[in-house]
């Protein structure tokens, strides 16, 4: 649901964190952005985090090196439209 033209955040895996799960990666990576782990974890399954380009579960394991970036998320009470065809069936002339 999050829009991939919007990133707000990246950062690339270093060797040391290689094996890491990647919603304890975003909330370390991104604590200003991401308040708790389980945070991070529902951004990642909302896909609002990337791997490489590509949504991944929070439950990922990361390897070094991999680019992991962060995607604004909609404002709260944001409802994404979609067109409807009505066909108007009585039409009242008062009106």
């Amino acid at each position: 649901m999050c829009e991939k033209e919007h990133p707000i955040d990246e950062a690339i895996v270093p060797e040391v964190l290689e094996g890491m799960r990647l919603d304890q990666f975003a909330f370390a990576s991104f604590p200003d952005k991401l308040a708790s782990r389980n945070r991070s974890r529902k951004a990642a399954n909302a896909g609002c985090i990337h791997v490489e380009g590509d949504q991944a579960e929070s439950s990922r394991i990361l390897r070094a090196g991999e680019t992991v970036t962060l995607y604004a998320p909609p404002p709260p009470g944001y409802r994404r439209l979609f067109p409807i065809k009505l066909e108007v069936l009585y039409e009242d002339q008062q009106f």
